[in-house]
């Protein structure tokens, strides 16, 4: 039986309104759904998220192929629970399409109506396309504007943005040339990062939009005056996200040609924004960036949803679960964390004090001291390692 998909005539899934293009996206991402809807028989609604499903997608022509830069992401809304949806073939397709892979995110349809105040749902209602099924489910999704979304929020963009950052980087860098797709990657997750700087403070001013073009217009004319304290403080953000929001619409690898001095002063910004962030959020007064992680888990609060998903996750992974009776956010210990290993990474070497402050705050989560032995380059590497299985724990 053939499935009917909901494609918007003449869709546009990048900013140049290109018709090859936009037949290869729409292609691609009715084949993926088409894979979900024969495998997930309950399903009531499939949505486009992100970038292409706003028409700001970012793609790379190669050979005259087209090459989706990122992933695709959809949204999957079933019937029934659903505790481990798995769809055959994802990763085949995002091989096929040439992509590093595809994400797909299901919620079981009586959910839609309790959903968090998330940046995640803020989008999927204001900044979706659905592509089967009831057009108006989505809008069950209690958020009605912007002042709906948590602030927190802000800082969870900033500590996820900067993991990635961590996916790419090898300390090795510093001294070996990096290969074409190692540099490219490099770069794509560095431009993310950059552009979260600029969206976590719009989102702290209020001013957060889903479209890019939208939110550019907003941050530029806010930066000198709302920002006007953290323009002060880092009056080169604005170029630098103007520049990453260029990119991301015309992605061109050549914008950057040095691809560590970019790692390293967005990793200075992303500090410098969460530290900001901070200040204003939790209105506190951070002297020095290493004070970062001990207000980051100030007054924070164990979540209990994000704790089991965090638990039935990491006892999937090492069948084993962690200390029992947190106090405190798992977001917030991982960023805190984070926060110091990326602290500790230096173009001089690795910052041995900031290592192992990360590893004491991940020691309460995870105990894990033991292993972290050696130089401080094997205890960097142990630590990233750690970290970014914790990451992977959190989604």
């Amino acid at each position: 039986m053939e499935v009917l998909l909901i494609f918007p005539a003449n869709m546009n899934y990048t900013i140049h309104h290109d018709a090859y293009v936009n037949s290869v996206i729409e292609s691609q991402v009715k084949t993926i759904s088409t894979t979900i809807l024969k495998q997930v028989k309950d399903v009531v609604n499939v949505s486009l998220l992100g970038g292409f499903a706003r028409g700001e997608g970012s793609v790379k022509i190669e050979k005259g192929r087209v090459l989706p830069l990122g992933d695709y992401d959809l949204l999957i809304v079933t019937s029934r629970p659903h505790f481990n949806l798995r769809i055959n073939g994802l990763d085949e397709l995002a091989e096929k399409f040439g992509m590093g892979h595809i994400d797909i995110a299901y919620v079981w349809k009586p959910r839609l109506s309790i959903a968090g105040k998330s940046l995640f749902w803020y989008e999927v209602k204001f900044g979706s396309q659905v592509l089967y099924g009831d057009h108006d489910l989505l809008e069950k999704i209690p958020m009605h504007n912007v002042m709906d979304i948590d602030l927190k929020e802000g800082i969870k963009l900033l500590v996820n943005r900067l993991a990635g950052m961590f996916q790419c980087y090898k300390p090795k860098f510093i001294h070996d040339k990096l290969s074409q797709c190692e540099r490219e990657y490099m770069i794509y997750q560095t431009v993310k990062a950059s552009l979260a700087c600029g969206e976590s403070l719009l989102l702290l001013i209020r001013r957060y939009h889903p479209k890019q073009l939208v939110k550019l217009d907003r941050f530029s004319k806010s930066f000198h005056s709302e920002l006007s304290g953290y323009s002060l403080v880092n009056p080169q953000l604005l170029s630098n996200y103007e520049k990453a929001l260029n990119f991301k619409m015309t992605p061109s690898f050549e914008m950057y040609p040095d691809e560590l001095d970019f790692w390293f002063s967005t990793k200075r910004d992303v500090l410098l924004t969460t530290r900001f962030f901070l200040e204003m959020y939790k209105n506190l007064k951070i002297n020095r960036q290493e004070e970062i992680p001990e207000y980051l888990l100030t007054k924070s609060n164990l979540d209990l949803i994000e704790y089991l998903k965090f638990e039935s996750n990491i006892f999937k992974r090492k069948r084993r679960f962690t200390n029992l009776f947190q106090r405190r956010s798992i977001y917030d210990i991982f960023g805190a964390a984070l926060i110091y290993l990326a602290l500790s990474t230096r173009k001089d070497g690795i910052d041995d004090h900031f290592i192992e402050k990360a590893v004491s705050i991940i020691d309460v989560l995870i105990p894990y001291k033991k292993m972290v032995r050696g130089s401080p380059l094997q205890k960097w590497r142990k630590t990233k390692e750690i970290l970014l299985e914790i990451w992977g724990c959190l989604h």
